[in-house]
């Protein structure tokens, strides 16, 4: 019999055994690659932020695992989304509430945690909400809306807020986004850090692709 045990972070995909002539097999100790495989080895596997090895990494990244969901990416600065249940009031772009914005999908989001869609490529789920806040309806991850018109001169007010700086996830520079509605345009998009882990964006009717 053999007793060991691998580093944090890593595992024993199968157990060594001992071979006719008298010597172990192979041993291997692999990196964690999913949330599943923590599981396989620690059933009781608590609810927190693991180290993992993503297949398509060349690096290891921190990711709050969830028993029978999956992996989420822990956000540790403040990420929100919009649809402000206000309207513009005359000529003077003086605003007041929106007549019936739960109907209208008016709410605002504050985002602690993102999911993850694995294995494709480790991207984020902008649809499933994992939050600590939210006022009305849930809003969609980097989405933005407001119900003024488009000329309307006054600018907008739904705006939106990604920040993925101490989560090693970042966006490329390929990022596109998408209107939604009628009449939609993109009011303004900025990135606020070089290494593109801040967004910032004020827009009408407004989804990230």
């Amino acid at each position: 019999m053999v007793e060991y045990v691998c580093e944090p972070g890593y595992f024993p995909p199968i157990n060594p055994v001992c071979t006719e002539d008298g010597t172990w097999s192979e041993f291997v100790c692999s990196p964690y690659f999913k949330c599943s495989e923590i599981r396989k080895c620690n059933e009781s596997m608590e609810e927190k932020d693991y180290w993992l090895f993503p297949a398509d990494y060349q690096t290891r990244v921190k990711l709050f695992c969830i028993s029978g969901v999956g992996a989420f990416v822990s956000l540790q600065h403040p990420n929100m989304a919009s649809f402000l249940e206000y309207t513009i009031t005359g000529t003077d772009c003086a605003t007041s509430p929106l007549d019936n914005p739960e109907t209208k999908g008016g709410g605002t989001t504050e985002f602690q945690k993102r999911k993850l869609q694995i294995p494709q490529g480790y991207k984020i789920i902008v649809y499933v909400h994992f939050v600590t806040n939210s006022s009305l309806n849930p809003t969609d991850y980097g989405s933005a809306k407001d119900c003024y018109p488009k000329d309307n001169g006054c600018g907008v007010l739904g705006k939106f807020v990604i920040d993925t700086r101490g989560t090693g996830f970042k966006f490329p520079d390929s990022l596109t986004w998408k209107t939604v509605g009628i009449s939609a345009v993109i009011g303004n998009i900025t990135r606020w850090s070089r290494d593109n882990r801040i967004l910032w964006g004020r827009l009408w009717w407004m989804r990230s692709r």
